[in-house]
């Protein structure tokens, strides 16, 4: 697909985003900078605005999942979530690549556009591998909720993991880098996004079980085997605002 000197913006959801391939793919023209409208405050460009419209993309996604292989649409969803520079162009890029050798996104990674995706989803991979194990829930009003601070948008992936280990429960995961936050109520999971996530009042009750888990954390510490250098690299120090043993007793 040809490039042109036009440059896109849109509201940087996903929804934006699919909106925009489909104006893409209709000109046949790939622009040459595809930004969300928080990005492009950021610069001195004008760009043509793509309105969102959901029934528009989920034309174009139901498309993209019949044509494209399961894993080339999820590398494209994960590739939306990563951090990736000029990931949009990237992203257009990889479609147009799926489309038209109908194989998986991984066999193309010598591509420069695909292979700078690839990294990015790699290391989405790790981050949600990471929080994982790092969430920590906090129970308020019969809620359990949790905060994360991630680098990449982890929550869409992660919200799954919790459904099938908390199958009866309902908890929220705040995400405050993107404001966006998942629910799940007994079997219902849902998506939304807020302008502020609040902080969290805790009851007496949660903080005592906080204490008596950085107690227990403590206790079964080995003095003589302590390693803050592995801990640092098992437990990265961005990870320790929202794990309770890792804070002083409140």
């Amino acid at each position: 697909m040809p490039e042109s000197n036009e440059i896109l913006e849109y509201d940087g959801t996903f929804t934006g985003f699919l909106c925009c391939v489909a104006a893409v793919f209709r000109r046949q023209q790939r622009p040459q900078l595809l930004l969300s409208s928080d990005d492009i405050a950021q610069t001195l460009f004008i760009g043509r605005y793509i309105d969102s419209d959901r029934q528009l993309a989920d034309r174009i996604k139901n498309r993209l999942k019949q044509r494209l292989t399961t894993d080339s649409w999820q590398f494209i969803k994960k590739g939306f979530a990563s951090v990736a520079e000029n990931k949009e162009i990237a992203l257009i890029v990889a479609i147009e690549y799926g489309l038209h050798f109908g194989d998986n996104l991984s066999r193309h990674t010598y591509q420069q556009e695909i292979g700078s995706l690839a990294i990015a989803i790699r290391q989405l991979d790790f981050e949600i591998h990471h929080y994982q194990g790092f969430t920590r829930f906090n129970e308020v009003d019969g809620w359990l909720i949790a905060v994360i601070k991630p680098k990449h948008g982890v929550l869409p992936f992660l919200m799954p993991f919790f459904c099938q280990r908390f199958p009866n429960e309902r908890f929220i995961i705040c995400e405050k880098n993107s404001q966006m936050i998942g629910s799940y109520d007994h079997g219902t999971l849902t998506f939304r996004e807020l302008q502020q996530v609040p902080e969290l009042l805790l009851s007496p009750e949660e903080l005592a079980i906080q204490n008596q888990w950085r107690t227990f954390f403590q206790t079964v510490a080995i003095e003589e085997r302590k390693n803050p250098t592995c801990q640092r690299t098992q437990m990265p120090k961005r990870f320790w605002k929202y794990l309770p043993e890792m804070t002083e007793n409140r």
